[in-house]
C-alpha cells in the first residue's frame, strides 16, 4: 500500500521540472490525500475484521474479559484529561483510583452504640451545669466546657 504511494510520489518528483509550481502542489496534495484515504480504509477494514472475530459465539463473561483486554491496550482509549497539559500517565492513574475508590478512613468507624452513648453524654452534660462529663478521648479526665457553652448555660439559668 505504502510502496505504491511512494512510487507515485517519486514519479511526480521526477516530472516536477516539467510542470508549474501550483500544478505540482495540487498533484502532490491529491496523491497524499489518496494515500491517507487508502490507509484509512485499510485500518477500518482491519479493525472491523478484528471486531467481528471478537464477537463470535461467546459467553457474556468472555465478552467482558475481551473488552477489558481491549481497554487495557495502551493508546486504545485514553482517559478524559482535566486539562490539555495533564500527562497521560497521571490521567490513567486518576482513572484507576476512581474505579477502585475506597471510603475515606478518618479514625475508627463509629458504631450505633457509640453514637447513642456520645449523644446521651452531650445531653447530660448540657443539663448538668458548667463542668463536662469525663471524655473518653481525653483520657477519662474531667474536661472543662467551652467558654461560650458556659455563658449560654448561665444565660439559660437566669
Amino acid at each position: 500500500l505504502m510502496r505504491g504511494n511512494r512510487q507515485e510520489m517519486r514519479e511526480l518528483q521526477v516530472k516536477r521540472g516539467e510542470m508549474t509550481e501550483s500544478m505540482y502542489i495540487a498533484k502532490s496534495a491529491t496523491l497524499s490525500a489518496r494515500a491517507r484515504i487508502a490507509m484509512s480504509k485499510f485500518r477500518d477494514g482491519n479493525v472491523n475484521m478484528r471486531w467481528s472475530q471478537s464477537y463470535s459465539i461467546k459467553s457474556s463473561a468472555a465478552r467482558k474479559l475481551d473488552k477489558q483486554k481491549r481497554l487495557k491496550l495502551k493508546g486504545a482509549a485514553q482517559p478524559v484529561r482535566l486539562s490539555v497539559f495533564e500527562p497521560l500517565a497521571l490521567a490513567i492513574r486518576r482513572q484507576q483510583e476512581e474505579t477502585h475508590k475506597k471510603p475515606a478512613r478518618y479514625g475508627a468507624p463509629v458504631s450505633k452504640v457509640q453514637q447513642t452513648v456520645r449523644k446521651a453524654k452531650m445531653q447530660l452534660e448540657r443539663s448538668m451545669g458548667l463542668e463536662a462529663l469525663p471524655d473518653t478521648k481525653a483520657g477519662d479526665k474531667t474536661v472543662k466546657s467551652h467558654a461560650a457553652a458556659k455563658a449560654g448555660r448561665r444565660a439559660k439559668q437566669v
